[in-house]
């Protein structure tokens, strides 16, 4: 690997390595096709960088790199808005609200649906009719949880303080975008949403029968509920939602990507999620800890080459790499 060919305000340029090429790109969670080709459910909210478009997967492909973890994702349940490109994280937190699917009944208990591996619990095909009737799940709740403050994390992610966008902190500006669904009646919000009103009545009565009880029957702490009657009503549907993917060329323990035939690529090494070396993700910063080791083992190694001369070249063939000179 002998450099870069880009482009670069229109005009394509070639950029010569003096050692070595490092891949330190992101994933490919806004790239439509690729999401399709490589993950088992459609569609996806992706909350990630909207310059993750995968561009780095040809250039490697080309280069016959072997690929790996193309499948593996982490994400929870998402808000995604036609006018805005992030996707937002959803906040249950407490109060009068509940989150059911398309039919309008509830599948598990809120506060259960938290942490990396969130967005699963929407990942159900029905065989019978075949289709996902989780894909949306609604958040529906009452006008106490609605002036209660957001309903999205705000310390963190598309709402966070890094974030160009700042959410209202009654969920107002968000109604009057039409990012909220509101109705005067829970009547009226079933039609508006399409959910089984018969089935969403039910699921809405034995749910406030439950906080007065102090027992749900999901399991669901009761301190978090509260009976949801107060008008108006609002929903708004929940996406899987995607952080981040980690598949991409595979390496090796120096960063070297690695040749479909087994052997390294010369000159050509890769750091980050772009080829993660996880195939769960563990814990939070993850992301972070990988980009940090995986940056520095590629930049120790990629210096420790001989400098390209000239004359130097590399051929991108379908075998297994060989210098030529």
């Amino acid at each position: 690997m002998i450099g870069v060919r880009a482009l670069y305000r229109g005009r394509s340029v070639a950029i010569r390595a003096r050692r070595a090429v490092v891949l330190a790109l992101g994933g490919f969670e806004h790239d439509a096709a690729a999401l399709r080709t490589f993950l088992p459910i459609h569609p996806f909210a992706a909350g990630g960088n909207p310059g993750n478009t995968g561009d780095g997967l040809p250039m490697v492909q080309a280069l016959g790199a072997a690929l790996w973890h193309m499948a593996v994702m982490n994400g929870s349940l998402k808000m995604k808005f036609s006018d805005w490109p992030f996707a937002f994280e959803e906040n249950f937190a407490s109060g009068a609200f509940m989150a059911v699917d398309r039919t309008g009944r509830r599948f598990r208990a809120e506060t259960a649906l938290i942490g990396y591996s969130e967005f699963w619990n929407a990942v159900r095909y029905d065989t019978d009719d075949h289709s996902w009737p989780r894909i949306p799940v609604f958040y529906v709740f009452d006008e106490s949880r609605r002036r209660a403050g957001p309903i999205v994390f705000t310390e963190f992610g598309a709402a966070g303080p890094a974030s160009p966008y700042r959410w209202s902190r009654d969920n107002r500006t968000e109604i009057a975008r039409g990012w909220i669904l509101r109705a005067r009646t829970v009547e009226a919000l079933a039609a508006r949403i399409g959910l089984d009103l018969t089935v969403f009545m039910h699921e809405i009565a034995r749910f406030n029968a439950a906080c007065r009880r102090k027992r749900d029957w999901l399991g669901r702490d009761v301190a978090t509920m509260a009976p949801i009657e107060r008008p108006p009503f609002y929903a708004v549907p929940l996406w899987p939602g995607l952080n981040n993917t980690f598949g991409g060329p595979r390496r090796n323990a120096r960063a070297q990507v690695m040749h479909v035939s087994g052997a390294p690529i010369p000159r050509l090494y890769a750091a980050g999620e772009f080829g993660s070396i996880l195939v769960q993700y563990p814990q939070s910063g993850a992301n972070l800890g990988e980009c940090i080791i995986f940056g520095r083992i590629a930049g120790e190694n990629a210096a420790r080459e001989s400098p390209i001369s000239p004359a130097h070249d590399v051929p991108v063939s379908k075998g297994s790499p060989r210098r030529r000179r």
